[in-house]
């Protein structure tokens, strides 16, 4: 079994940050609307409305959910010490498949399943703690 040729992967690599970067130049992203942006342009239309308008109950209903969701989204934060420990798991399953498959063999097919499953908990692991938790409610040291 022969092994991987490592120049030939630091070439391709090469070659492809050079092309995601020309492409990231010539793409030019959209200003983000957040949801407080949401929020102030249906308020402005909710002040368009006539105060007798079926519309404006529905309006204030849709508001009311947006702000809700604001809140909730603000108690939620991500998790840098799992994010840090995912993208940990995912490079030692990443080497040990790497030098599973160098090695062939038993180790092959030992390893690489064990650093297949391990990616994929690593990668489940790093997405949840991105996309953050809730936060811990602090106690009082008043209410002792």
């Amino acid at each position: 079994m022969e092994s991987i040729d490592f120049k030939s992967v630091e070439t391709i690599g090469i070659a492809l940050i050079g092309l995601v970067a020309a492409l990231a130049r010539l793409v030019k992203p959209s200003p983000k609307k957040t949801l407080r942006d949401d929020i102030k342009a249906d308020l402005e239309i909710l002040q368009g409305l006539p105060e007798e308008s079926s519309a404006r109950t529905e309006m204030l209903d849709h508001i009311e959910k947006m702000v809700r969701q604001l809140s909730e989204e603000r108690n939620r934060r991500p998790d840098p010490v799992g994010i840090v420990f995912g993208v940990c798991i995912i490079l030692a399953a990443s080497a040990l498949g790497i030098w599973a498959v160098n090695i062939g063999g038993w180790a092959a097919w030992i390893c690489v399943p064990v650093a297949v499953c391990l990616f994929i908990f690593g990668s489940l692991g790093l997405t949840a703690d991105m996309t953050g938790r809730a936060r811990k409610e602090r106690k009082d040291p008043a209410s002792g």
